[in-house]
């Protein structure tokens, strides 16, 4: 699924779990993963969640737009 147009998590929500992660007794510098590659997979994972739940709801509509959709005749 395209995440371009899909919100993305702010960067107050950002900094918010920046502080709850420097905070955290469970993270120490051993932790495998960089603070920025955590953050970049949370906001691939926020688009992803945000476009099922788009997608989701024209799928459930009661014309779904899956009843529109139509293949383009092949030659």
């Amino acid at each position: 699924m395209p995440k371009e147009g899909v919100q993305t998590i702010s960067e107050d929500q950002i900094e918010r779990i920046f502080y709850m992660i420097r905070s955290s007794d469970e993270i120490d510098s051993k932790t495998g993963k960089k603070l920025e590659e955590i953050i970049v997979e949370l906001k691939n994972e926020y688009a992803r969640s945000m476009n099922k739940l788009i997608f989701d709801k024209y799928m459930n509509e009661s014309v779904s737009i899956h009843q529109k959709l139509t293949l383009p005749n092949v030659n």
